[in-house]
């Protein structure tokens, strides 16, 4: 199966799932970044997953979470509306809530403002998210370091 990938803002082929689009940050601890790549392949598998809106549009404006209604057309949710985002698609309240939470501890390292939906804040915000052991009641890099790849999906 032939996929198309994202990256540094340009497209380029590739011919396995296994080579995912990597996430714009850099450094940081490679499991969790690992579970990042993994999260971002079901939700947002995409030549652009940054970009990616609920339902397979793209978006263009970084400055904040795009916050678009998009009408579920399948499942349990039928009907009702959308705004997951990115390569995470996060919705527009879960996004608002974890860059309050999380933007600070990375805020000297990229100059942000809290309603930046750049691509490197995406990553940034998901990862401390992911590090936040008090957020899930588990340290889930030491899970996935004990390869409890289940109890952490």
């Amino acid at each position: 199966m032939l996929i198309l990938i994202w990256q540094k803002f340009s497209v380029h082929k590739i011919s396995t799932i296994d080579n995912i689009p990597p996430v714009v940050m850099k450094g940081g601890d490679p499991y969790i970044r690992a579970l990042m790549r993994t999260i971002s392949t079901s939700e947002a598998l995409d030549s652009n997953p940054y970009t990616l809106l609920y339902g397979g549009k793209h978006f263009s404006d970084f400055n904040r979470h795009p916050n678009q209604c998009i009408t579920i057309v399948s499942g349990p949710h039928k009907g009702e509306c959308s705004t997951a985002a990115g390569r995470y698609q996060l919705l527009t309240i879960t996004w608002q809530e974890k860059v309050k939470k999380y933007h600070h501890k990375f805020s000297n390292s990229v100059s942000i403002t809290p309603e930046s939906f750049e691509p490197q804040i995406q990553d940034q915000v998901v990862y401390a998210w992911l590090k936040d052991h008090h957020a899930w009641g588990v340290d889930i890099a030491v899970l996935l370091k004990q390869g409890k790849l289940n109890q952490v999906l």
